[in-house]
């Protein structure tokens, strides 16, 4: 779910800021770069 509300943050053409308390938290971050919602998931 954090990916694709990051995604949808970079969609929308800002810079998502995430915090992560663990390492394992900051890996899924990251998965939300590499990938973009289309634009009826956007809306």
């Amino acid at each position: 779910m954090s990916q694709v509300a990051i995604n949808w943050c970079i969609c929308q053409g800002t810079i998502p800021i995430p915090g992560a308390k663990n390492q394992a938290q900051a890996e899924q971050n990251i998965g939300a770069i590499g990938w973009q919602l289309d634009s009826g998931e956007v809306a």
